[in-house]
């Protein structure tokens, strides 16, 4: 850290340090103060941003929030602070920052502190990054002698623009929150007035929290609605972003179509690139086809990028593609048993996990398991066995997935007739058939739509779940 800073202010002196100072709400803070003739001290990890404040009588320091011994020689001989956590990755950077953020405002004596929090900070845990926050708070509230307020801001409107580039390149405005989920949403600064108004008054004292939930709860289809008027495109949609591997056919290419159909933006994987371009012609809009295999990683990892590149996050993640081949178990062979686990399992399992990095918090994941894992199919055993390992996987994954808040379930269908099916001579059939309660065989779009289901707001208690769509064979 290079700071100015050698030796402690008077308390008289009546400094103010500002955390984030060329950020949406400290530069706001920064300026309200430096307006009232304030000493003001600004934070900031790009000296070069905050040159402006300088040219206006505030000393600055180029900082790293991580050392807490030099933060609190920042901090020393401070009136007040505006603290908040820098934009973060994982929980260890939050947890790593806060807890410098806290030494060093114990170390400095530091007596009056405004903490930018967030709206729903009071939960101890599930809230994806807002569980650092309410972290946070706990570690300032410990300190003895601080009076802080935590601000509980709500969303922030400036977070849309972050998609301008997309609605630049595709037409439209994407986000993991679905369509018609009202939130409060504030306009940052809004957050930075009030914040300033407390600083300079310090009307608070012990521990407080203070909510700024704005004006009213917005959906995120409304919030379109006001970006489309600032912008002059009144045909602008929202949607949300999925991915479908094995969506040329069957299964897979019915429920691209349907979340299509209910306004979601769809990349659809396929082996072959004849058939994918014509699932995605057949499908029309909102939706892009990247060829791939899912059991070479290399094809998945070029799928992500092209998903990074265009569209930056998504929401849904139905890992749909899988083979399946009748075999008598005495005539299994090494490369069946290896195709099958291939691209059963193990395409399954890196689909997923690749995922991860672009998956927002509160997305869901939906596999394509089937009801053969549970009953015992001639020559089917090893496809069997790959589908029991899908189910097995849903479990571990709704533990590992909890701080993210992302569902996972397992959707998994009886006889449907799909290309492997209409494969099957009419005698195979026949007896598939008369193991099925409801006498027929389902049709793929009777399971896209309980893939819907578990990827919309409707499942949103559900996780961790196999659900079957199989004309209760597999109750009996």
């Amino acid at each position: 850290m290079n700071s100015p800073i050698n030796n402690k202010a008077s308390g008289t002196d009546e400094m103010y340090v500002i955390l984030g100072a060329s950020g949406n709400t400290g530069s706001i803070i920064g300026d309200s103060l430096l307006s009232k003739g304030k000493k003001v001290r600004v934070v900031g990890r790009d000296a070069a941003r905050l040159q402006r404040f300088v040219r206006k009588g505030a000393e600055a320091v180029a900082a790293d929030l991580t050392d807490g011994a030099a933060l609190a020689k920042t901090l020393s001989g401070a009136r007040a602070a505006y603290l908040l956590l820098p934009p973060i990755t994982t929980r260890e950077d939050q947890e790593r920052d806060s807890d410098a953020i806290a030494k060093a405002v114990k170390e400095s004596g530091l007596p009056y502190a405004v903490n930018l929090s967030s709206y729903g900070a009071h939960v101890p845990g599930g809230t994806g990054p807002v569980t650092g926050l309410h972290s946070s708070e706990q570690k300032l509230n410990a300190i003895s002698g601080l009076n802080v307020l935590h601000l509980r801001a709500a969303y922030f409107m400036e977070n849309n623009l972050a998609a301008i580039g997309m609605i630049q390149a595709i037409g439209r405005f994407g986000h993991a929150l679905l369509p018609d989920l009202k939130l409060p949403m504030i306009v940052t600064r809004d957050v930075g007035d009030y914040a300033a108004q407390r600083l300079l008054e310090l009307d608070f004292s012990g521990k407080q929290t203070r909510e700024l939930l704005g004006e009213r709860d917005l959906s995120t289809t409304e919030a379109t609605g006001v970006i489309a008027r600032g912008i002059g495109k009144p045909d602008l949609r929202y949607v949300q972003f999925s991915v479908v591997t094995g969506g040329t056919e069957g299964i897979g290419f019915a429920t691209a179509k349907l979340f299509v159909e209910e306004g979601a933006y769809v990349f659809i994987t396929g082996r072959r690139q004849k058939e994918l371009d014509e699932a995605v012609k057949a499908i029309g809009t909102n939706v892009s086809g990247v060829q791939g295999d899912v059991a070479q990683l290399a094809d998945l990892d070029r799928l992500y990028e092209t998903i990074a590149k265009l569209k930056g996050r998504i929401d849904i993640v139905f890992a749909n593609a899988g083979v399946g081949e009748f075999v008598p178990f005495g005539a299994v062979t090494e490369e069946h048993f290896d195709k099958l686990f291939n691209i059963n399992v193990r395409g399954t399992l890196f689909t997923v996990q690749k995922a991860l990095p672009l998956l927002n918090d509160g997305g869901s994941i939906i596999l394509n398991g089937s009801v053969a894992s549970l009953k015992g199919t001639a020559a089917f055993g090893v496809y069997a066995a790959s589908k029991a390992a899908i189910r097995s996987f849903v479990r571990t994954w709704t533990t590992d997935l909890k701080e993210r808040r992302i569902r996972s379930n397992v959707v998994s269908p009886g006889p449907i007739k799909t290309p492997l099916a209409n494969r099957q001579s009419a005698d195979v059939i026949a007896r598939i058939v008369s193991t099925v309660p409801m006498g027929r065989m389902g049709e793929p779009e009777e399971v896209a739509k309980v893939a819907l289901f578990l990827a919309s707001d409707e499942s949103s208690f559900v996780t961790g779940i196999e659900l079957f769509v199989d004309g209760g064979r597999a109750q009996i």
